[in-house]
């Protein structure tokens, strides 16, 4: 998964990594105002490079759920024919909320996504957060996207698992964002069928 901090992407590059590398997530918000400026960029050309691409938001307790919900829906308007993952949503910090008001917001961006794309985004968190987080809707609905680098072997149920947050692949010239699809699962199971 990329944003602006790894700089221009050489996507071709990327997509002939001997890593086999075949599918990114590229940043585009953050809570209600920010917009990454090379998501268009990352989005279009990983599409272009052959892989399959999704978008992720930041989610920030410092705005509402519906601002950051709009934020991200204007956002990816215009790139729709290049996203085929499901979207994520990032969560990462509570903002000094408790875990009851974050779960009651993720709630609200979830349903709000649900009620305008018809897709239950998945939820990325580190290994100690889904308890915290995720509501039993949220639970029950949506994927969990595992941000835990320092383990081994993973102790939550997860559906992709972010395993190294330095790694080196051919193409991005700082480290980047290497994850991994459970083993149970295949591309198709995070295909967004828009």
């Amino acid at each position: 998964d990329v944003s602006h901090h790894q700089g221009r992407i050489n996507w071709e590059q990327v997509a002939n990594d001997r890593q086999n590398i075949r599918f990114a997530y590229v940043k585009v918000t953050e809570g209600s105002t920010y917009h990454d400026p090379m998501y268009d960029e990352n989005l279009r050309h990983a599409n272009y490079a052959g892989l399959d691409v999704g978008a992720y938001h930041f989610f920030r307790m410092t705005s509402s759920p519906e601002s950051q919900f709009e934020n991200f829906s204007r956002h990816i308007a215009y790139y729709m024919d290049y996203m085929t993952l499901i979207p994520v949503v990032d969560v990462e910090t509570f903002d000094g909320k408790t875990s009851e008001q974050v779960k009651g917001a993720l709630e609200k961006f979830v349903k709000l996504m649900h009620a305008k794309y018809g897709v239950y985004p998945i939820i990325y968190g580190p290994d100690i957060a889904p308890e915290r987080m995720m509501s039993a809707y949220v639970n029950e609905n949506c994927m969990f996207f595992l941000g835990q680098t320092d383990v081994i072997k993973p102790t939550k149920p997860y559906s992709i698992w972010q395993y190294a947050c330095r790694g080196k692949v051919n193409g991005i010239k700082s480290g980047v964002d290497l994850d991994r699809l459970h083993q149970s699962l295949s591309i198709n199971d995070i295909q967004w069928d828009k």
